[in-house]
């Protein structure tokens, strides 16, 4: 029992430490503004680590594209109550309405992991797939270099390419779609 096994060499890293090594690898492609506030619909006031804007839009089906980011540093997510808190706020985070953005898409950073003890591979595609549902994805290193993914398996952005996003409005829709 214990931290997820991907997350078992990393050392004690502050959340600030992390935040700053994720910054430098955005901001050749995105714009990036920090501790962005919201108001949830519940009317608590909110804040996210980042919000990122593409610094270009072209590709981009919307050209509004804005996602929130939050952030963990992997040693806080050693437990499964932690890692379900990070997931549980990537969803609070989904139903905030942020300053100059509105309802935007949230990514966790690093992505979704829960220790083997709890689950199994299916299980956590199961999880991503469901988290997908309020518009929480995951940003993460992959075989294509840092990459913006939601539902397991949708590439919107990688290294600088825009993937599925040139489809993909990625605009917040509540409610049933009938």
């Amino acid at each position: 029992m214990g931290r997820p096994e991907k997350y078992n060499n990393f050392a004690e890293i502050s959340e600030e430490k992390f935040a700053l090594c994720l910054e430098d690898k955005l901001s050749p492609f995105f714009h990036i503004k920090k501790q962005v506030l919201g108001t949830h619909l519940t009317g608590k006031k909110m804040r996210i680590d980042l919000i990122i804007t593409p610094k270009d839009t072209t590709d981009w089906k919307n050209k509004n594209i804005a996602f929130g980011i939050e952030i963990k540093s992997p040693t806080k997510l050693d437990r499964l109550n932690g890692q379900l808190g990070f997931m549980k706020q990537c969803v609070d985070y989904s139903y905030t309405n942020f300053k100059d953005y509105g309802f935007i898409p949230i990514l966790a950073y690093p992505d979704f992991a829960i220790d083997n003890t709890y689950a199994t591979e299916k299980s956590l595609t199961a999880l991503r797939h469901f988290l997908n549902q309020f518009q929480v994805g995951e940003l993460k290193e992959t075989y294509r270099g840092l990459s913006i993914i939601f539902a397991e398996h949708h590439f919107i952005w990688y290294n600088g390419i825009v993937g599925e996003g040139k489809k993909w409005t990625l605009k917040r829709k509540f409610g049933s779609k009938n």
